[in-house]
């Protein structure tokens, strides 16, 4: 919670579109598309993107693609993966990610 006498040095946002965003779309996107929006959202200059998430593909058919979109982007510390547990995290390292978000 925020108060007007609190003293903030620091804000991060995190855009999540990428993998908020995509992972409710019903029809498929591919991913060249989804490269090519991440790369042009690291263009605009968002300092922090949550560029995909490495769940079970079966869960959420979307992202099921999260090692071969990872891949195809520039290993960066502004792009992040969401991870829901340790084979997730081991996923994310194998694609480059320096930074990863845990969800529980």
């Amino acid at each position: 919670m925020f108060t007007a006498a609190m003293d903030l040095d620091t804000i991060r946002i995190t855009e999540v579109g990428p993998r908020d965003g995509l992972q409710n779309e019903k029809k498929p996107i591919s991913s060249a598309q989804k490269i090519e929006f991440i790369r042009k959202l690291s263009k605009s200059g968002l300092q922090t993107i949550e560029t995909t998430s490495f769940v079970k593909a079966d869960a959420i058919p979307q992202l099921a693609d999260a090692k071969e979109v990872s891949l195809g982007l520039p290993v960066t510390d502004n792009h992040i993966a969401l991870v829901p547990n340790s084979i997730g995290y081991r996923a994310a390292l194998e694609a480059g990610y320096h930074k990863v978000a845990v969800f529980t």
